[in-house]
């Protein structure tokens, strides 16, 4: 921990004892630095050292408030999970926990995120075009914000071949909306999705998958040490030279999302509400703009907390009458008259023979990752993803089980934009 910034701890002799720090009995402290009186030895604080060599330079930056330990260790660390205090003056030299109080840890870490505008984990779906066969050699890239991929679809209206006359690439049949994932009886799927979290509150430590049949959530109470999930990595793990981009909306709105080129980042229709992203580096060139606040290499990009290749989660779909004919219908059970697509209607009723009033269950998967700080990713109330996400609150005395990424929430997901559909035995 280094030399305490502000330690009192009282104890006659001897001077070795418990409670002294070792640092009280060195060279740098002898003279000025331990104090004696009839009643108790004590080591001085670095703040009534000021001016005093040889440790009074770094005396003198603790200005002239002395400041808290705690305030410190804040500085150092945004939770601290337990604080103990010596109750007893004269404490035997002894390990034995009850000569200390306890007192509630601090969690500075959801003040900490929104005073640095720090932001929630990022989720993006990818690129079909460029996730289902290599183009030009370039990896994997980027679909949109706020989206999955199913079985290598987004459910969008995107160009992502960069076709000449814009035509989306999820619209075949040319109807006005995108082409619908369908399966009789049972439907294997593909979930797939970029994620990765705030370079300042690494790594991720929650994954988890609702894939909306009523089943348990993947990961719902498990965590784990995971590295970011991004198109590119940088080749080395050290150094302050940037390797790779990052796609933004702007020089000074950068996500977390590496590119090579401006084309590896998500690109969206005049039409459509996604926004539009460039490639920005160090410096600008013919594949990427210039950004002044990204002028040194990141760690999340580093390949030692990073990896080029998205999460992916597999997993069989099923419709049974069972499940269309109970008593107490399923809420993933819907009449053919309110699914979402009106293309998926058509089909179903002019391929499978079903009516407006035919039973079909219906799946939306969605995703949550949580950050080390305890930050998820989140929407509104209108679906859009909140920059900074929501907090779980998990080590704050003072909320009473308040857990803003609770699984019941409906905001603190990542919904794919699509639906899932199969169709029971007939």
């Amino acid at each position: 921990m280094g030399l305490e910034t502000y330690a009192n701890p009282f104890q006659v002799s001897p001077v070795h004892a418990y409670g002294i720090p070792y640092a009280c009995t060195g060279d740098a402290w002898k003279g000025f630095g331990y104090v004696s009186s009839p009643i108790s030895s004590a080591c001085q604080s670095l703040f009534a050292m000021r001016g005093a060599s040889p440790v009074g330079s770094y005396a003198n930056a603790l200005g002239t408030t002395a400041p808290r330990g705690d305030d410190i260790l804040a500085q150092l660390f945004a939770k601290t999970y337990d604080r103990r205090v010596l109750q007893s003056q004269n404490a035997p030299p002894t390990t034995n926990p009850q000569v200390f109080g306890s007192l509630d840890g601090v969690d500075s870490s959801h003040d900490l995120s929104i005073a640095a505008n720090l932001r929630a984990p990022q989720i993006f779906s990818l690129n079909p075009r460029t996730c289902q066969a290599p183009v030009n050699g370039r990896n994997c890239s980027l679909g949109e914000e706020n989206n999955l991929t199913v079985n290598g679809r987004n459910a969008t209206m995107s160009n992502y071949d960069r076709s000449a006359d814009d035509s989306p690439d999820e619209d075949r049949d040319q109807s006005g909306f995108p082409d619908p994932i369908i399966g009789l009886v049972s439907l294997p799927v593909r979930l797939q999705f970029f994620a990765a979290a705030d370079d300042n509150k690494m790594p991720i430590r929650q994954v988890r998958i609702d894939w909306g049949d009523g089943r348990l959530i993947v990961n719902e109470d498990q965590k784990g040490l995971y590295k970011n999930r991004k198109p590119y990595c940088s080749p080395a793990d050290s150094g302050t030279r940037v390797a790779v981009g990052l796609c933004g909306t702007a020089p000074n709105q950068l996500s977390s999302m590496t590119c090579k080129t401006h084309d590896d980042c998500p690109w969206a229709r005049p039409n459509s509400n996604d926004p539009v992203y460039r490639c920005y580096g160090a410096t600008s060139n013919v594949d990427q703009n210039a950004s002044t606040d990204y002028q040194f290499a990141r760690f999340g990009n580093a390949s030692r907390a990073c990896v080029q290749r998205p999460f992916t989660f597999i997993k069989d779909y099923t419709c049974s009458l069972v499940d269309v004919n109970a008593q107490a219908r399923p809420t993933w059970v819907v009449p053919v008259r309110d699914l979402e697509n009106p293309d998926a209607q058509t089909i179903l009723r002019g391929q499978y023979g079903l009516n407006d009033n035919s039973l079909v269950c219906v799946f939306r998967p969605r995703v949550q990752v949580k950050d080390n700080w305890g930050w998820c990713n989140g929407v509104d109330a209108n679906g859009n993803p909140l920059p900074q996400g929501l907090y779980d609150y998990s080590y704050t005395p003072t909320s009473f089980g308040l857990d803003e990424c609770a699984t019941g929430s409906n905001s603190a997901w990542t919904s794919y934009r699509g639906q899932v559909i199969v169709i029971p035995t007939r």
